[in-house]
């Protein structure tokens, strides 16, 4: 658990220091690059792993019970709930997560342009 906040940290900065850097770039194919970069390295870094590496130390059950088995005898037995992934719902879920973060960054990114652009508008008109 302690790796999956790490990663969050650090996927999270990452994110910071690419939406830093698109107020220096002037060429559209780059500021596009970094959105795409920054939309990945949250996504994937930040949201993605935390939320795997969250549900491969979870543990569920790990406690003894009672069980009646044919026959009517009680039975104890140890009772633990393993999990595992599906590769295709794996991958699908990362590009979700990618995609969707992306897009809001682009999304958010347009909404302070246009207010600063409003702004100084009417700042000056």
């Amino acid at each position: 658990v302690l790796f999956s906040i790490m990663e969050a940290i650090m996927g999270s900065y990452i994110t910071i220091m690419y939406i830093k850097r698109l107020a220096i770039v002037r060429e559209r194919i780059y500021y596009k690059i970094f959105v795409i970069m920054s939309g990945i390295s949250f996504g994937f870094c930040a949201v993605w792993t935390m939320h795997f590496i969250g549900m491969k130390a979870l543990v569920l059950g790990d406690k003894k019970i009672n069980i009646q088995v044919d026959g009517g005898a009680e039975v104890e037995v140890f009772a633990i709930v393993e999990l595992q992934f599906e590769g295709t719902m794996t991958i699908i879920s990362l590009v979700a997560a990618v995609s969707l973060v992306t897009t809001t960054i682009q999304f958010l990114l347009t909404l302070i342009e246009t207010g600063i652009s409003l702004r100084v508008y009417h700042r000056f008109r």
